[in-house]
């Protein structure tokens, strides 16, 4: 339990960077307040069943980035290569994970300032990017730590940042409440350290030229050893001929080798496409879309 002194100090600090972000919007218009809204459909698909008693919410966000990006790996997958020292992976682990997973990532490295991260953040999200970020959960049983939960942020309003828990549901929040020590998920943490956030910008191993199609994958049913993949193709033309590539190995995915694939051609009928797969949970899929010539 937080001291006498402990609250007060988070409360005095809590009104302080209140004020700041009050000051910080007004002489920011033509930054967080000034973008036009966005919201991408990325579902919050959740955490596995086997997470440990810690959760596995950087395994869910990591999980939910690779979908938008046409790609599938387990929870557990993504957990072991992260090398993690405890069951879930702590914020030190998670670059490796992004990386091991084959996702292209910019990180946050900006001044010690809660307005700016989520100019940082929101600017991201506005180029067409989800971005994943650290938060702590109020009340904290942990006051000494940074963090205790991350979330993928997904889109924004003129005031407020929209994100999946990864507890099954999405959030809106306003920039001030994630600002200061309150109920729920904040960005303030009360140690001085930087922000946590990652924009995740692609995957490697996909070409964006015109010929490669926006694949999204969405998980439809998790069972104990299955789960159920809609596979979306989008911004098709009438008429023209596609391939859709199924690479059942992230190595080769990440190298386009085509080894371990299939393929299925198609025509568009019109200006998405859908699939549906039901795998083991711990296998891999990557599905790349391009153009048949």
């Amino acid at each position: 339990m937080l001291s006498f002194y402990q609250i007060f100090k988070i409360s005095v600090l809590s009104v302080f960077i209140a004020l700041l972000c009050a000051i910080h919007g007004a002489a920011a218009n033509q930054s967080i307040f000034d973008k036009e809204p966005v919201l991408f459909t990325i579902p919050d698909s959740g955490q596995e069943a086997r997470k440990p008693e810690g959760g596995w919410c950087g395994e869910a966000v990591i999980q939910q980035a690779l979908l938008y990006y046409g790609a599938y790996a387990s929870q557990r997958t993504i957990n072991r290569t992260g090398n993690p020292a405890h069951p879930d992976l702590y914020s030190n682990e998670v670059p490796a994970a992004l990386e091991n997973m084959g996702l292209e990532t910019v990180a946050w490295n900006g001044e010690l300032y809660i307005p700016s991260f989520i100019n940082w953040v929101t600017g991201w999200i506005s180029k067409g990017y989800p971005v994943m970020v650290g938060a702590k959960i109020y009340p904290t049983q942990h006051p000494e730590w940074s963090l205790d939960h991350f979330m993928l942020a997904i889109g924004f309003t003129k005031d407020s940042l929209i994100y999946n828990t990864t507890w099954n549901r999405v959030e809106e929040k306003k920039f001030g409440e994630l600002a200061v020590v309150g109920t729920g998920l904040s960005f303030w943490s009360g140690v001085p350290v930087r922000n946590f956030g990652y924009a995740i910008t692609g995957m490697r191993g996909k070409k964006t030229d015109k010929d490669h199609k926006p694949v999204r994958v969405i998980i439809t049913a998790r069972r104990i050893d299955q789960v159920d993949l809609t596979i979306r193709i989008e911004k098709l033309q009438k008429g023209k001929k596609y391939r859709l590539i199924k690479y059942a190995d992230l190595i080769s995915a990440l190298k386009m080798s085509n080894q371990k694939t299939k393929s299925e051609v198609f025509i568009a009928e019109e200006g998405s496409k859908f699939f549906k797969e039901t795998i083991q949970i711990d296998e891999i899929r990557v599905y790349r879309c391009l153009l048949e010539k």
